[in-house]
């Protein structure tokens, strides 16, 4: 007796009481959800071939401690932006941590991506709503602020993030402004990161009415940043910030409000560079090297964890459910095996 059923663009076949699921993600590795390709960069850094699941890498620029959901998501290994991250993993998890430091900015470096001689004017990077928070501010009241800016700024480009495009149509409403609107997410030929740097290298100036990773993004390229307009009020829908957590007060956004906000047009401090470099983790990050072989030796630690027959059935598991993927997998088994090999060497298993 058998029956079909699908859901979540997953097909499972039931044979007999043994249930046998066929997706498109094999499972072996994260399924890099969202736009940003978080893991897939750092994959590309350290030059490995898998990023197993049980290794966590920091979203984005956070000025609170930790954000809940990488605690959730680390089983084996943690990978922090910055060494202030690092020190506050400390105090929630006892998972291993180490300084990768922000993907976006190792693939700039390591493609050696810079301001275009062609660059002009300033692109705007409005605050922007994710799926449980929503940045709310006068819009009109930012579209007369930007088209107020110095001549010598524009024009004015402004780059908005998908979700603001998709949930709240704000595309339309910086347009009837008169504004160009450009979005990295919704470049049909580039991966976020490429159009994203290809938007940021063509222009001269960056500015926000909040401060997010764009900030320390163009900062770190050598584009000067302004806050422009009032900050946002976040409306939290999703419980990502405790109603009774301090951390809703924490000085690490406000001290970067005051570093970036009535300061000279047009130049970067070197108190503004020295902070960036210091939150994008660049001068404390592990070398490549380095960096290759916690992410193997964390890799091998889940493997060693399941027993030869686990290791087996799971092996044959996901042959079936995978048959057109079977090579993928043979290649796993041999990164394994190649990390097996090269931390012995090392003598760093």
């Amino acid at each position: 007796m058998s029956f079909l059923a699908r859901e979540n663009g997953a097909i499972t076949i039931s044979i007999f009481g043994i249930n046998i699921k066929f997706t498109n993600h094999l499972g072996i590795e994260h399924n890099d959800a969202g736009p940003y390709a978080i893991w897939d960069l750092v994959k590309s850094h350290a030059e490995v071939p898998f990023f197993t699941k049980g290794i966590n890498v920091q979203h984005g620029w956070f000025p609170f401690k930790i954000y809940p959901g990488d605690i959730e998501r680390s089983k084996s290994l943690m990978l922090v932006w910055n060494k202030r991250y690092k020190d506050n993993w400390h105090n929630f998890s006892d998972v291993p941590c180490e300084i990768v430091g922000a993907p976006f900015v190792h693939y700039r470096r390591d493609n050696n991506i810079t301001i275009a001689p062609e660059a002009q004017g300033t692109v705007a990077f409005p605050a922007h709503s994710c799926d449980s928070i929503k940045a709310e501010y006068n819009i009109s009241q930012y579209c007369d602020e930007l088209s107020s800016l110095p001549s010598e700024l524009k024009p004015i480009t402004v780059c908005l993030h998908p979700k603001d495009i998709r949930n709240y149509h704000l595309d339309e409403v910086y347009r009837s402004h008169g504004f160009q609107v450009v979005c990295a997410a919704l470049t049909p030929d580039k991966l976020f990161h490429e159009a994203f740097y290809d938007i940021l290298s063509k222009h001269r100036f960056a500015t926000s009415n909040g401060i997010g990773t764009h900030v320390f993004y163009a900062v770190e390229m050598g584009i000067p940043f302004f806050i422009s307009g009032n900050p946002p009020e976040y409306v939290d829908h999703g419980g990502v910030y405790s109603e009774n957590d301090d951390d809703r007060l924490h000085p690490t956004e406000q001290h970067a409000y005051e570093l970036f906000r009535n300061q000279p047009l047009g130049v970067i401090t070197e108190e503004q560079r020295e902070y960036v470099l210091s939150e994008m983790g660049v001068n404390d990050c592990l070398s490549q090297e380095e960096l290759n072989l916690v992410i193997r030796r964390a890799a091998l630690k889940e493997y060693d964890a399941l027993s030869p027959a686990a290791k087996l059935g799971r092996f044959c598991k996901l042959c079936l459910r995978h048959p057109l993927r079977v090579g993928e997998l043979l290649r796993y088994q041999r990164f394994v095996s190649e990390s097996r090999k090269m931390l012995l060497e090392k003598g760093a298993a």
